[in-house]
């Protein structure tokens, strides 16, 4: 791994990204100047292929499910060991996995339908699939 580039504020980030054509970009959704889910989401629309680590302090759902909706790539909390951060870069789909069950154990049943629809209605469920086990 090779790190092209560092900046603290989200208006350099996504121009560093150009610059540099980085691979994988980390961000904090908490920059001095910006929002770090809308530097991801601005992100994301310019480059679909670009790796999109989202650190996180706060554990609030409605950050992960924006994150998930922006299609980000990895979602890490600060609080993890710097070996998490860096294997986020390298996401699996059984890590993938892991992460939206975790979710939606948290969810309660009254909610994982709404969850559900939602995921379905946003693309990041196929209905072609059959349901995991």
């Amino acid at each position: 791994m090779l790190v092209v580039g560092e900046t603290g504020l989200g208006s350099q980030a996504v121009a560093m990204v150009a610059d540099t054509q980085a691979d994988v970009v980390v961000l904090d959704t908490a920059l001095p100047d910006a929002n770090g889910l809308t530097i991801a989401r601005e992100l994301r629309d310019r480059y679909a292929g670009l790796g999109i680590v989202l650190l996180t302090s706060n554990g609030e759902d409605d950050v992960l499910f924006r994150a998930l909706e922006i299609g980000v790539s990895a979602f890490v909390p600060k609080t993890a060991p710097a070996a998490e951060a860096v294997a986020a870069m390298y996401v699996s789909h059984s890590t993938a996995k892991t992460y939206v069950a975790r979710v939606y154990e948290k969810l309660g049943a009254s909610n994982r339908a709404q969850a559900l629809m939602t995921a379905l209605q946003l693309g990041l469920l196929r209905q072609d699939l059959p349901a995991p086990a």
